[in-house]
């Protein structure tokens, strides 16, 4: 029979320790996935009604009924699922800057697509409109979890032990 044992040693000076990660990252994920399920449930839903220049010009007896826009959906949908993926790895790794800075650099970024959507803003309808509002949702929430993530830290409270 194999004996299995468990070897403990201490580290050495060469071993690189992991930096924690910054505690209250997961209610930054949190809130990031609860508003991407409803940016992207309301886009789901409000893309089957005609909107936008197009929408308002639409007539069904010449046009028929409205088609839904799936490919536009999809790929609105994968952009907002990335931003979240991205979001969340950013809010969540390993790094020796602060919580709050990281998330106001999230929410600083989306506000950069925000500016970059603009001159797409002018005529369109569903679904551009919702992946607008999703950055919209993302940089506001960036902007307040640093709000407060800064003034918790600033504060001095308590950090919740989690894992790393």
């Amino acid at each position: 029979m194999i004996g299995v044992t468990t070897r403990v040693r201490a580290e050495m000076p060469g071993d690189q320790t992991p930096l924690p990660r910054a505690p209250g990252w997961q209610i930054a994920t949190i809130g990031l996935l609860v508003l991407l399920g409803n940016a992207a449930h309301g886009m789901i839903v409000r893309s089957a009604h005609p909107s936008g220049y197009k929408g308002r010009h639409w007539d069904v007896a010449v046009d028929g009924p409205w088609p839904y826009p799936t490919d536009d959906v999809r790929t609105y949908l994968i952009v907002m699922a990335l931003d979240t993926l991205f979001g969340i790895w950013f809010l969540q790794r390993r790094s020796k800057t602060s919580l709050a800075l990281r998330s106001l650099a999230f929410g600083l970024i989306n506000l950069l697509a925000i500016v970059a959507m603009v001159p797409l803003m002018m005529h369109v309808g569903e679904p551009l409109t919702s992946l607008l509002g999703w950055f919209l949702w993302a940089t506001a929430w960036g902007l307040l979890f640093a709000l407060c993530a800064g003034i918790a830290g600033w504060a001095g409270l308590p950090a919740p032990r989690n894992p790393p």
